[in-house]
């Protein structure tokens, strides 16, 4: 099984100088190797106390790794003038304005006296809400710690109010290692991060309100966070090096014991992807039109059949989830159309939508990429523009570099489900 390494859990205190930051990547699937997945069930062992665990960040689909709130969206837009900085911006739900983070008016944003302003979005980056507050999580680049950026370049996290005021680090990784986008918690103020170090990936328990870090284990290189459920965290990870190929687990970790147990395991033979919603491990296999359904024990729930849905068309991007749905984007080989299928979590009912994204540098249509759900709306990416950036090369040198800006749009989860909808209600960004 998944292959912990060495030590378990070695308590550093710490307090935390303010300095600058780094990253997150994206709502809802971590993307693994291949096949059929088997699980067996086995017994519980005894465990302390239950201590209710909630996925807040994940490796998904969302490309501007946002997160949605009761009230609007928030996310970062790297800035032109130079490209490793970037901005917190909000989309308003009942304005449909997309502004930058910042009562300041009439201001550009471009500094550390704005609270939009980001000084470093090194790697990859993003944020997530908890327990009323907002974080930022960036990842951070290895080796470059030691150029031009120095400490701009390591993995950080911050936390500040939703208004984007009282910003402060939380945590900074040395040199040389890196903060993966999956992160979890508990109603206790502890998360759950993921951080790759030289020798493998370590996953680490961050109490804010004592500021106190703890590595509570170490895995291979490659393994991510899948979800949390209950009392328990749910990895996935690879061992390269079988005779038969690669081989893929999801495992269970206890963080009150620190025991692990194997819940699902596959080969190279077949490839999938697992995702976790609540109390059900969905894997979807890539050469087969279904869903395999498990329990948090390995257990199988059923299936799901996706052949009518998958008939003459492809999965061709990353699967995500969105509150209680599961979003598969499609391509149809006959219409040349691209959708999407939607899988109830609740029911495990299915739909297709055919609602676009448009990409203007190809100027080709895509499924349209949904960001948020709020009440009967939904918040869908639905265009991409790219600009001209300039990137600093570290050794006082610039070269310039195309990046995306989204367009976003909120339209009636009805209406998102109807095919050709123009009834949408396109977001008006604002400096």
């Amino acid at each position: 099984m998944c292959k912990k390494i060495g030590y378990t859990g070695l308590l550093l205190v710490f307090v935390f100088l303010a300095f600058l930051f780094s990253s997150c990547g994206s709502a809802a699937t971590s993307q693994a190797g291949s096949a059929a997945a088997g699980g067996t069930a086995q017994q519980d062992a005894p465990e302390q106390a239950e201590i209710r665990l909630l996925m807040l960040a994940s490796n998904s689909a969302n490309l501007v790794n946002g997160a949605g709130g009761a009230d609007g969206f928030y996310y970062v837009q790297p800035r032109p003038d130079n490209i490793l900085t970037g901005n917190l911006r909000y989309i308003d739900y009942a304005t449909g304005q997309d502004v930058a983070l910042s009562a300041q008016i009439n201001s550009d944003h471009s500094d550390q006296s704005d609270p939009s302003y980001l000084d470093s979005v090194v790697g990859e980056y993003g944020v997530f809400l908890w327990q009323d507050q907002m974080y930022y999580l960036q990842s951070g680049a290895s080796g470059y710690e030691t150029g031009e950026l120095k400490e701009k370049a390591l993995g950080a996290l911050y936390r500040m109010e939703p208004d984007g005021s009282e910003r402060t680090l939380l945590y900074q990784t040395g040199a040389g290692s890196t903060l993966l986008g999956d992160v979890a918690g508990n109603e206790q103020g502890e998360l759950y991060l993921l951080e790759q170090t030289t020798s493998g990936v370590d996953l680490i328990k961050l109490d804010t309100k004592k500021q106190q870090r703890t590595v509570l284990s170490s895995f291979e290189f490659g393994t991510r966070l899948l979800g949390a459920a209950s009392s328990q965290l749910y990895l996935t990870c690879v061992d390269p090096g079988t005779q038969q190929g690669a081989s893929y687990q999801v495992i269970s970790y206890a963080p009150g014991t620190n025991q692990t147990k194997e819940v699902l395991s596959w080969t190279d033979s077949t490839s999938g992807t697992p995702l976790l919603s609540e109390d059900t491990i969905y894997f979807f296999p890539y050469d087969q039109p279904t869903a395999q359904l498990y329990s948090l024990k390995g257990e199988a729930k059923g299936s799901i059949d996706l052949s009518s849905e998958l008939s003459g068309r492809n999965v061709y991007e990353q699967i995500y989830q969105v509150g209680n749905s599961i979003f598969l984007p499609i391509y149809d080989g006959s219409t040349k159309e691209y959708g999407a299928i939607i899988i109830s979590t609740r029911d495990q009912s299915t739909q297709v939508s055919w609602s676009k994204f448009h990409d203007e540098e190809k100027n080709e249509d895509y499924s349209a990429v949904v960001m948020a759900e709020t009440g009967d709306s939904l918040l869908v990416l639905t265009q991409r523009t790219f600009e001209e950036a300039t990137m600093p090369q570290g050794d006082g040198t610039s070269i310039t570099v195309s990046f995306p800006r989204y367009g976003f749009s909120l339209m009636s989860k009805q209406d998102y489900l109807s095919a050709h909808t123009t009834d949408v209600q396109k977001i008006q960004m604002r400096s």
